[in-house]
């Protein structure tokens, strides 16, 4: 997305990318926070032609258009069409790039409240522009019916194609036991109606259970509170079992969540990642020791709905070789969004930056291919598993 100067910015809490929004949201990852919100507008930089000129023939050529186009109508208002103008030049450049109005950046500032309700899942943008579903095991969505890969198509009749992940996850409002109807197309091409009841829709970061027989901490999605309990599980784990956790469908979450989360793996110094911007490169390293004995593998399972912060931790612990990875290649989103809040309540979303694995390979619309592929059509968990044990076993014949 275009670049702005803007008042230093804050972390966000987190998903979209900002972080699996806890409701209905995607991951976006940004730069210092996986999506960063300038708290004023700040001043614009000189681009070297006169502002006043322009500004000046924008709005001459807005009013002839409203007073002589004859495809207008007649109810355009003057607020419309510089919206949409803005949002069709920012859509041709940049696929993440967007502009909120006043309601619908409203809208998502009241999803990060903490007595937001949603419908339970995160969304995320395909490589065709669709917006995939991935609802969170056990909340509304799930409940109602919505499968985990669904495309969504409208929340209360409202399309949703074309639209920003931001802009999408504030069509969800309400109050706790609204019913809202979205409109889903299924593996196979068939449209389902399903109606969500609106409900606290936060999901844990961190959980451990038993699958099938082999010990598992799924990560859902990088936050705040990712790396102490993840610390925690690990401190934890019985000694003579492999570490493995689960990042399939993991959209991402807050970019500084994730790599305070490798620092667990890492040695102090390790690269973690690096994020290109039009004014340089940053690069993030390790600033503790490893929290685990470097003998014991650790196994990251991964799949086509892993993205951008997830992507970030299995660059850095398979970069620098603290495990290997298993399943399918991820998403690909390695761009870093930030939100520039405008002086009339509306906002921008623009793509600020690129991110890059510890080696210095961008994997924005490519993916990170897994150190061990499940090839075919079958991607069961229990292939998953028994990949682990044969690992395993290679490595500890005894």
């Amino acid at each position: 997305m275009p670049d702005m100067q803007a008042a230093p910015r804050s972390r966000l809490g987190l998903t979209l990318c900002v972080l699996g929004f806890v409701g209905l949201v995607s991951v976006l990852i940004g730069y210092r926070s996986p999506l960063r919100e300038a708290s004023q507008p700040g001043p614009r930089r000189d681009m070297g032609w006169s502002q006043e000129r322009d500004i000046i023939g924008y709005m001459e050529a807005l009013a002839r258009i409203r007073d002589h186009a004859l495809f207008l109508d007649s109810g355009t208002t003057r607020e419309e069409m510089v919206r949409d103008s803005i949002r069709l030049y920012l859509a041709r450049h940049d696929p993440h790039s967007d502009y909120l109005t006043r309601e619908e950046y409203a809208g998502f500032r009241r999803m990060r409240g903490a007595d937001y309700v949603g419908v339970g899942m995160e969304i995320q943008r395909s490589a065709d522009g669709d917006i995939v579903c991935f609802p969170y095991a056990g909340g509304p969505a799930e409940r109602a019916g919505i499968r985990r890969g669904d495309r969504l198509r409208s929340i209360d009749s409202t399309p949703v194609l074309g639209k920003s992940l931001p802009a999408v996850a504030a069509l969800v409002k309400g109050r706790q036991g609204t019913e809202l109807q979205l409109t889903v197309l299924r593996d196979g091409g068939s449209e389902v109606h399903v109606r969500v009841t609106l409900d606290e829709a936060r999901a844990e970061s961190v959980t451990v259970q038993a699958v099938e027989g082999l010990r598992v901490a799924r990560v859902a999605a990088f936050a705040g509170d990712t790396r102490g309990k993840l610390e925690r599980e690990l401190r934890e784990w019985p000694r003579r079992e492999p570490v493995v956790l689960d990042l399939r469908g993991n959209g991402g979450g807050e970019f500084l969540a994730s790599i305070d989360a490798a620092m667990l793996f890492l040695e102090e110094g390790a690269p973690i990642a690096s994020v290109r911007t039009s004014q340089g490169t940053e690069v993030h390293e390790s600033r503790g020791g490893a929290l685990l004995a470097q003998r014991r593998p650790v196994f990251l399972w991964q799949d086509e709905g892993t993205a951008s912060a997830a992507e970030v931790f299995i660059g850095a612990l398979v970069g620098n070789g603290k495990a290997v990875s298993i399943g399918r290649r991820t998403r690909g989103k390695g761009t870093c969004q930030e939100i520039i809040e405008m002086s009339d309540g509306s906002a921008l979303i623009l793509t600020t930056g690129a991110l890059r694995t510890p080696d210095g390979r961008e994997f924005d619309g490519i993916g990170l291919g897994p150190t061990h592929e499940l090839t075919g059509e079958d991607a069961r968990t229990s292939r998953y598993v028994t990949r682990v044990r044969e690992l395993t076993r290679a490595i500890n014949p005894e």
